[in-house]
């Protein structure tokens, strides 16, 4: 049976898409996200662990209230503990006192815990695909635990939809680099000719006029003061025509009887 979203629940909902509005990168995201928990719902300790093809297992990528040495510690095998199985199964799991839970303590937060504290772990998927797991330490209180896992639930998908939106946005990103890198290898290529350097105006212009020139039987008459690169227009007309694999031959003007 359908149930209605209490505020609390739509407001989490609404910050939470907000932060998928606002096309963070994916990690800042994450933090965001943590921090809407805590600010909204009093979650103190959490974090989002992803699979990992390198290491083949689950590592946490973001964390909320845990210290670096035990994000460090925060490696789960598939299957291993209740992060692993809720990854494996993709069903949330509740644990109400998890003080005395040894499957609860692989990164060390457990000591540190203070209060009537639970655990709540669910899967973060994308269509039918495993990605990870949100783990959540919080003091329920008189709140419904199964409210809350429902919650949970629907923050996972979004951060699914999150993982979705920061891929979509980093093939792009690698497409736009591709086609940014050919287009200054057409442009290299088009106007650096062999002795000529330069981007400016004039000489775009100028190799512009090389390559229309190139391309005719033309005779071509070239002026200008001595030392402004009359040879190397009349190679570059040269090796850019049809001729090019002839040898170019220079004649001494100023030799001639």
């Amino acid at each position: 049976m359908e149930r209605s979203l209490n505020l609390r629940e739509l407001t989490i909902i609404n910050e939470v898409a907000k932060i998928l509005s606002k096309g963070f990168e994916f990690t800042k995201s994450l933090e965001e996200l943590l921090k809407v928990l805590y600010s909204f719902w009093d979650v103190r300790y959490s974090y989002v662990a992803l699979y990992s093809p390198e290491i083949r297992a689950l590592k946490i990528v973001k964390a909320f209230g845990l210290t670096e040495e035990e994000v460090e510690r925060g490696i789960f095998r598939r299957g291993e503990g209740v992060v692993g199985k809720v990854y494996k199964d993709g069903v949330p799991i509740f644990l109400s006192d998890i003080r005395v839970n040894a499957y609860l303590n692989k990164t060390g937060l457990r000591e540190r815990l203070e209060g009537n504290m639970s655990f709540v772990a669910v899967p973060i998927r994308l269509g039918g695909e495993p990605l990870g797991v949100l783990a959540v330490f919080k003091d329920f209180g008189e709140e419904s635990v199964e409210r809350g896992v429902e919650l949970l639930m629907i923050v996972g998908t979004m951060i699914g939809m999150l993982y979705k939106l920061d891929e979509k946005m980093n093939q792009e990103r690698q497409e736009w680099e591709e086609e940014r890198r050919l287009l200054t290898k057409a442009l290299s290529e088009r106007y650096n000719v062999e002795g000529i350097v330069g981007k400016s105006l004039a000489i775009r212009k100028l190799l512009d006029l090389i390559e229309r020139v190139a391309q005719t039987d033309v005779n071509v008459l070239i002026t200008g003061e001595s030392g402004t690169g009359k040879s190397l227009v009349a190679k570059a007309i040269h090796f850019m025509s049809k001729r090019k694999e002839k040898p170019f031959i220079t004649i001494n003007c100023s030799a001639i009887p």
